[in-house]
Parts: structure tokens; C-alpha cells; sequence
């Protein structure tokens, strides 16, 4: 009889905790995806062993011109969250997502720092981000590169951690804790660009690219970003004659030594403007990482390669 009494209470107590226990107990069941390479690596490092990430678009491949399959779509039914940056970046993507059915699975990191205007615009000024400019930050000329500047990849970090906290709460202080050491990670990050930064004069910090993807870079740096081979913000456009002879002026009156180019565009433009003005061509990796074995492999990687054949270059380092 006493045995039959401790079974029927040890029955009741597994069914009252299996009717009461909502966190899944594994993150095996949380389904994670990444828009580009860059953003699935902060997100991996955030999440640690916890959490296989699935990138989106591969390694390699512009984000701007990135154009989704209907093989994709059904990967992204099956997500339970997907990070992307966002204000334009990824458009067509950011166009898909934009069905209802992923209203509450989307998470737009680059909308959730201080962004910019594109050189263009108005000359780098900063727009605060807040509830009233959203929509505008979504869909307005904003420019999207926001990692180029490691404090605003820093506050990823967090809101990352927050997201696949609320997910997986039984890893949640794993989460929080991977972002810390990442936030410190990339305080290292930022101070070694300074230190670096600062072996270029002043008058020599001078930023002509591919198409305008340093303005945070230039922003957090002392850069002037002065021209584009391409205009505006997307790598899609194509410049015009007149575009090109005021780009001629401006190489000539900055007495630039380097174009820097993304390593993903069409390099055509960009090669007959070394060739008629005898600078330099400069790749760096902007919207992708490398392949694993590349220079670039990560982000904190790409933006140390990219630092380091920028400052070469400006101060005329073979």
C-alpha cells in the first residue's frame, strides 16, 4: 500500500511539472537565420554553442543585389527568428519579409542604431534613431552600412542576446554573458583602429570608394569620404559621364592615392578610372566576410584587414 501511494504521487508530480514547464528545454528547437555573413557571425557569437546560425546569402555575394528564391521562402516559414540589417540593404529580402506571416519573427539590426544620410545628402549628419522615424529609417535614403562603425555591431550584441533570451530562456545568462565578452571584444576592436587611424595625417584621411559604404567608418574615424565611383548608397546604379568628370576633379584636387572597391562589385567602372587617372585600386570586404580561409573570415577580421590596407595606402605603405 505505502508503495502504491509514493508511485501515484511521483505520477502526479512528473504530470503537474510537464503541465506547467513552457521553456523548451534545448535551443535545439530554435531555429535561427541571418541575412548576410557579417550580421550571422555577430549573431554566432552571441549565441555560442547554443544556436546553429543559418546565413542567408552566401559568402561572396553583394546583399544589394541579392535576389531571393522561392526555395528560400520556404526555408524562412520554417524560422524562428531571421536578423537582418535592414534600411535597404537587403531589398528584395527586406521586400519578401515584408508578408505578414513574418511580422514577428523579423529583427532589423541596423535599424536600431544612430544611422546616416549618405554623403550625397548632406555631409554625414547624424539622424538619431526613435519610434517617430521607423518607417523612414525602413524605407527612407538612409545609408545601411551601420557596421563599419563597431559601436553600433556592440549594441547588435545586446539586442541579439535579448532576442534569443526571450526564445531560449534556459540559455538566456549564456546569451547575455556571450555578448559581454563580444561587447569588450569589440571595445578592443575600435581602440586598435584608432591607434592605427592615427598613423595617417589628418589632411591624408581622405575616402574615395565604389559606391558610399565608409560613411560610418569615416564618421567614427576622422575620414572624409568625398567621392563614389558609383552614386549613392547601392553598389546597383551605374555613373553617368558628367558623374565621372566631376570624379576626375576630385581625384586631382584631394590628390587621392587609392580607390578603395568592394570585392564583390563589377570592377569595370572602377578600372577605367585607374586606368585614366593612375591611382590605385584598393580592395576591401564591405558587405560580405571572406571565405573561411580568406583574410576576412569574421567580423572583427574584416574590419581589421580593412583598416590595414586602408592606412597602408594613405600613407603610402608598399
Amino acid at each position: 500500500m505505502r508503495f502504491r501511494i509514493v508511485w501515484l504521487v511521483s505520477v502526479l508530480w512528473l504530470a503537474l511539472a510537464a503541465c506547467t514547464s513552457t521553456a523548451p528545454e534545448s535551443s535545439e528547437t530554435v531555429r535561427v537565420m541571418a541575412s548576410t555573413s557579417i550580421i550571422g557571425d555577430v549573431v554566432q557569437q552571441v549565441a555560442g554553442e547554443h544556436v546553429a546560425v543559418e546565413v542567408l546569402i552566401p559568402r561572396g555575394q553583394d546583399p544589394h543585389g541579392f535576389e531571393p528564391t522561392p526555395q528560400l521562402m520556404a526555408q524562412l516559414q520554417t524560422a524562428d527568428v531571421i536578423f537582418i540589417n535592414g534600411l535597404g540593404l537587403e531589398a528584395a529580402l527586406e521586400k519578401m519579409l515584408d508578408a505578414p506571416e513574418f511580422a514577428d519573427r523579423v529583427v532589423a539590426l541596423g535599424e536600431d542604431v544612430p544611422v546616416l544620410l549618405p554623403v550625397e545628402a548632406d555631409g554625414h549628419e547624424e539622424e538619431d534613431h526613435d519610434e517617430a522615424h521607423a518607417d523612414e529609417h525602413a524605407h527612407g535614403p538612409y545609408d545601411p552600412h551601420v557596421w563599419f562603425d563597431p559601436r553600433n555591431v556592440a549594441a547588435w550584441a545586446d539586442h541579439i542576446a535579448d532576442t534569443l533570451a526571450t526564445l531560449d530562456p534556459a540559455h538566456a545568462d549564456a546569451y547575455r554573458a556571450n555578448a559581454a565578452e563580444y561587447r569588450r571584444q569589440l571595445d578592443a576592436l575600435d581602440a586598435w583602429i584608432r591607434e592605427q587611424v592615427a598613423l595617417v595625417p589628418p589632411e591624408r584621411r581622405i575616402l574615395i570608394t565604389d559606391h558610399a559604404v565608409l560613411g560610418y567608418y569615416a564618421n567614427a574615424y576622422g575620414f572624409q569620404q568625398v567621392a563614389t565611383v558609383i552614386p549613392g548608397v547601392s553598389t546597383l546604379a551605374e555613373p553617368s559621364a558628367q558623374a565621372l568628370s566631376q570624379l576626375y576633379e576630385t581625384i586631382r584636387a584631394y590628390n587621392v592615392p587609392a580607390i578603395f572597391v568592394s570585392e564583390m562589385i563589377n570592377r569595370r567602372v572602377v578600372e577605367r578610372v585607374v586606368q585614366d587617372t593612375g591611382v590605385q585600386m584598393v580592395l576591401i570586404y564591405t558587405g560580405s566576410l571572406s571565405a573561411p580561409d580568406g583574410p576576412a573570415p569574421t567580423y572583427e577580421e574584416l574590419m581589421r584587414y580593412d583598416t590595414t590596407v586602408i592606412v597602408d595606402a594613405l600613407r603610402g605603405v608598399e
